[in-house]
């Protein structure tokens, strides 16, 4: 669907949280229960078993998805066959040039994957996020759509939104939902946020990734560059550049992928893998907000790998978070996978389960942190 046909605007004060209709002045809309947002009446329910909190009585359509995501329920994993019909149906590429569509303002990221910029589309007025790839190969270009396909089919509060996908001369564009800054802004060795934001974060992250691995696939790059975030406190995981789907044929993979300091001890060693390597990740990332970065970061890439077999992962100062947390993320650091927790076992954890930070609140955080470590909210 191209983009064009849809209001993607942020939340505003006065309009729907989800849908941006307008809402009666001061009295119209319901506030969900979990995030404290406003929504029009066809963005929020009634709450449906919701254990153990007779307090949740509306829950908008967002936080649904996030508490359906950490039930037990896997869906089907699909076979060979039906997995292509799925990436045919939603990789509709579109064959004109994107350029008449849409105005390049600034770029705000790069690296070996291509260029993002901040986009203007010229038909809505709204902004956007556009990758921008110019494959070199065949591979590239299928490891591209391959990117589009899985984002698509990974609808999720918690996981960027991509709205189409251009393909014009050399070039491929994507354009997804504009977030404001990277997690990895906020990291700093000499001044760590407090507990209950790393918390809310963490599990943020993990109500995604807990959604990703029910469909049967895996990540394979958890880490703070590849998870965004914006100034109304939305958090997503984004980058399914390394996502695979497992299929009834292929149940586990053996493809080396990641980044060095997050790569799970099972793909250094080349054995068969599953879901359970981006629990390794997560884990990584949870010593990285805690500690400013992840271990042995400083090293060289060989030196890293070599420690992820040899060394113990664990907190540093064990001390200098709640006991929940530490035994949280020991859960997710044990060199055999079969030992590891899953996502789902994860989320049932009291650390997690009593995380109720306001999605408002933590929006004020975010702009009052990224203010005091980069100066700016840009």
């Amino acid at each position: 669907m191209d983009s064009s046909s849809v209001d993607f605007s942020k939340a505003r004060s006065g309009y729907c949280h989800l849908c941006q209709k307008r809402l009666f002045f001061l009295i119209g809309g319901t506030r969900c229960d979990i995030c404290n947002y406003k929504f029009c009446s066809q963005c929020i329910s009634n709450a449906e078993m919701i254990e153990n909190d007779d307090s949740i009585k509306k829950v908008c359509d967002l936080c649904a998805i996030q508490l359906s995501s950490s039930k037990d329920d896997l869906n089907p994993m699909p076979d060979k066959k039906k997995f292509i019909s799925e990436i045919h149906n939603v990789c509709q590429i579109i064959e004109r040039n994107p350029e008449l569509e849409y105005t390049k303002e600034k770029q705000i990221a790069a690296g070996n994957f291509g260029r993002v910029y901040k986009v203007f589309n010229n038909t809505n007025g709204h902004n956007y996020a556009a990758k921008v790839f110019i494959p070199e190969n065949v591979e590239e270009r299928k490891m591209i759509l391959n990117e589009f396909a899985l984002t698509k089919l990974s609808c999720h509060a918690n996981i960027i939104e991509y709205y189409c996908i251009y393909e014009f001369g050399r070039s491929i564009w994507i354009i997804q939902e504009l977030m404001d800054i990277p997690l990895s802004n906020l990291i700093n060795p000499i001044e760590i946020m407090p507990e209950n934001i790393i918390v809310h974060i963490l599990k943020s992250i993990l109500l995604a990734i807990n959604f990703i691995h029910r469909k049967h696939r895996i990540h394979r790059d958890i880490k703070s560059d590849n998870v965004l975030l914006d100034f109304t406190g939305m958090i997503k995981l984004c980058d399914l550049g390394f996502a695979a789907q497992l299929i009834s044929e292929k149940q586990m993979r053996t493809t080396m992928a990641g980044t060095h300091a997050w790569i799970a001890p099972e793909i250094v060693k080349n054995l068969r893998y599953d879901t359970k390597v981006d629990i390794w990740s997560f884990g990584i990332l949870s010593l990285e907000l805690i500690e400013g970065e992840p271990p042995y970061f400083r090293m060289g890439p060989n030196e890293i790998l070599a420690n992820i077999l040899t060394k113990e992962f664990k907190l540093k100062n064990p001390n200098c978070v709640s006991q929940p947390l530490a035994e949280a993320i020991q859960g997710c650091l044990e060199k055999d996978p079969r030992q590891r927790k899953s996502a789902n076992e994860l989320l049932k954890m009291p650390v997690f389960e009593s995380s109720n930070i306001s999605q408002e609140n933590f929006a004020q955080f975010v702009v009052y942190f990224n203010r005091k470590l980069n100066g700016s909210q840009n």
